[in-house]
């Protein structure tokens, strides 16, 4: 999932709440969280870096 997460995330025209839901998470905190354990950094962040 934290690989479908990075590449919904390159799309600026989702949410992240949009994305966490869409993978099935049903708390969009947990997402962020988990992502961060995963990739080191936060969905926010993760996106600002493939700008």
């Amino acid at each position: 999932r934290m690989a479908d997460a990075r590449e919904m995330l390159k799309n600026k025209e989702l949410s992240v709440r949009e994305i966490s839901e869409t993978l099935g998470f049903t708390d969009q905190h947990y997402f962020s969280r988990i992502f961060k354990e995963a990739t080191g950094v936060t969905p926010k962040e993760y996106r600002m870096m493939e700008k």
